[in-house]
């Protein structure tokens, strides 16, 4: 495998895989780590999974041991990110569990709608802070081609009636998130709040689609 300028090959301990990292792009953080942890306890029942907004293929990767999952479909945007997540499915030997699309998530019509659909979206509004001169982390942090509504509005597309989604968010988008979820007539099952020295840093939320509303589960994790 040849690595491109800035590339360098990581271990992803936690599901045996390895990945691609290109270091003008993200370096691993720990909010896909969290969000993969989520999913594993919350997985419990066969189907397919969509990863929206998929980046370097993070997710799929983490998820691609998991019994559960016959077949994950990562639909990515960006054409660097792109190639890196196609490379990470190659090295991997994944191209039969992990399905590649390089589209808006807008322009995704696929055959079947998924079991599970889950996203690590971007976090900050378009006008809420000064764009990167790298077009790639400005699409990827702020809402330059997807919001949370268009986000939200595509997973109760695409998703399954009683299917479930997980999103990692922080805190400070959580009314505009559960605003969205509702809009749509999707349910929330569960929050987890995860701190750091004390402080909330992100926010887990568990879904599903055509469910009854009842008691959601609130926790807090403290890393």
């Amino acid at each position: 495998m040849i690595l491109n300028n800035n590339e360098y090959i990581e271990f992803l301990e936690s599901s045996g895989q390895k990945i691609i990292v290109n270091n003008n792009l993200f370096k691993i953080t720990n909010d896909p780590l969290l969000l993969a942890d989520f999913c594993r306890e919350n997985i419990k029942k066969n189907g397919t999974l969509l990863d929206i907004g998929a980046g370097n293929g993070i997710l799929p990767l983490l998820l691609a041991q998991n019994i559960h999952l016959s077949k994950i479909f990562a639909v990515e945007i960006q054409k660097d990110s792109f190639d890196c997540l196609k490379r990470n499915i190659a090295i991997n030997s994944l191209s039969d569990k992990i399905i590649p699309y390089h589209t808006d998530i807008n322009d995704f019509f696929p055959d079947s709608e998924f079991d599970y659909i889950i996203s690590n979206p971007p976090y900050y509004r378009k006008n809420s802070g000064t764009l990167s001169q790298n077009e790639e982390i400005s699409i990827a942090k702020f809402e330059v081609k997807m919001t949370l509504d268009n986000l939200v509005l595509n997973i109760k597309r695409l998703l399954k009636n009683h299917g479930f989604f997980y999103i990692i968010i922080i805190p400070g988008r959580l009314n505009d998130l559960m605003k969205a979820i509702y809009d749509n007539k999707l349910n929330v099952l569960k929050l987890r709040s995860i701190k750091y020295n004390n402080k909330i840093k992100f926010i887990l939320v568990e879904g599903r689609k055509g469910s009854r509303p009842g008691d959601t589960v609130v926790d807090t994790v403290s890393l």
